[in-house]
């Protein structure tokens, strides 16, 4: 009987055999690979879906900030489109690049390859402020006690309305660009049409905006000449100066790299100077179409729609068409997509990068621009 016990007592406490733990291990091996496969496969999904969430994202705020932007061009200008005063005769030039502009003085789009580069577009926007709480009204004979329109002419002060005085506080701060201009409109001056006035402010004081003269101004003063002098009454607002572009040089003026460009945003004449704001991420193309009151503007690039404005008059609508890209290389490095041509004109390369891309495309009516043409041909 004791015999027995023992030979029990030593067959339950024998333990596993080497080739029990070596099976053991092997299958425990096999389920740890299984569930790091499984983990590793839903964190490159869920990176990549993350990725191409934001390349939307920047996309749609872009497209969405720039259209906004656009659809302004011309609101406040004369029935031409026009600023006359101190913009002068010329739009600004950027690394000695020409400017194109839709009339003399309202700026649309300019091609700064030395900043966008590879044949990439930068848009020049003019308009006056649409927000009511900052417009003030002038009224010539409230103003200068019957003073002669020579005096109007080469007028140094706007003088606000009572009702509008609190608007004079607007320019308190012309060191700001965004109040160093002020933009006067009259919907019926002395040619008839709508014309604007642009002056540089210099201060103000009480109802009283300040502003430098634009007597000698070619264009002023081939409408505000002796006799003729300003409109009685103007409406006048801060002239908006927006410009956008796309930063990849990767210099200290900007947060633009080519692994990781910008659409940037700027309220001055002088793109990537260290102040401009920048607005998406990922975006590494930026182009502009152009479409005459008298073009059908098929879908083709090359039908209709143009690289270059007409005459503000004629304009009818604008394309904008954006290239984005993740943020980020594809997590394991595999191709993702080839770069995108937007325009005829440039061809980035057909190969394969492990980057993911979104293209956009939104066409703008200028509602400004038909009304101008409606007022020229008299409908």
């Amino acid at each position: 009987m004791r015999s027995s016990r023992n030979r029990r007592t030593t067959t339950s406490t024998r333990g596993f055999t080497l080739i029990e733990l070596v099976v053991a291990m092997v299958v425990t091996a096999l389920m740890a690979l299984a569930i790091f496969m499984t983990f590793t496969a839903q964190n490159q999904l869920y990176r990549r879906q993350y990725d191409i969430g934001r390349t939307q994202q920047n996309l749609r705020l872009a497209m969405e900030i720039i259209t906004k932007d656009v659809a302004m061009i011309g609101h406040g200008a004369g029935v031409t489109g026009e600023f006359y005063g101190q913009l002068g005769n010329s739009g600004p030039a950027v690394g000695g690049q020409p400017t194109w502009l839709v009339t003399e003085d309202l700026w649309t789009v300019i091609p700064a390859n030395n900043i966008v580069g590879d044949q990439r577009d930068g848009i020049y926007i003019n308009y006056m402020d649409p927000d009511r709480d900052v417009w003030g009204f002038v009224d010539q004979s409230e103003a200068g006690g019957g003073v002669g329109s020579d005096y109007r002419c080469g007028t140094d002060a706007l003088h606000f309305t009572p009702s509008t005085a609190a608007a004079a506080l607007t320019y308190q701060d012309p060191a700001d660009p965004r109040f160093s201009r002020i933009v006067c409109a009259s919907h019926s001056a002395n040619t008839g049409l709508g014309v604007s006035y642009i002056w540089t402010v210099t201060g103000f004081s009480g109802n009283v905006v300040n502003v430098a003269p634009n007597s000698g101004i070619t264009d002023y003063d081939n409408y505000c000449v002796p006799g003729r002098g300003l409109p009685e009454e103007l409406t006048c607002a801060p002239l908006v100066r927006v410009r956008y572009y796309i930063d990849r040089d990767g210099d200290s003026s900007g947060i633009g790299t080519d692994t990781l460009p910008y659409l940037m945003l700027s309220f001055d004449d002088v793109l990537d100077d260290g102040n401009d704001i920048p607005i998406a991420a990922g975006i590494e193309d930026l182009q502009i179409g152009y479409c005459n009151h008298f073009d059908s503007c098929s879908g083709s690039w090359l039908s209709g729609w143009q690289d270059t404005a007409w005459d503000f008059g004629n304009l009818s609508r604008v394309r904008v068409r954006i290239g984005a890209r993740s943020e980020r290389q594809d997590e394991f490095g595999l191709p993702a997509t080839s770069p995108v041509m937007l325009d005829t004109t440039y061809d980035p390369g057909t190969t394969q990068d492990a980057y993911h891309r979104r293209v956009a495309h939104q066409i703008v009516t200028l509602r400004n621009a038909r009304a101008a043409n409606q007022v020229q041909n008299g409908y």
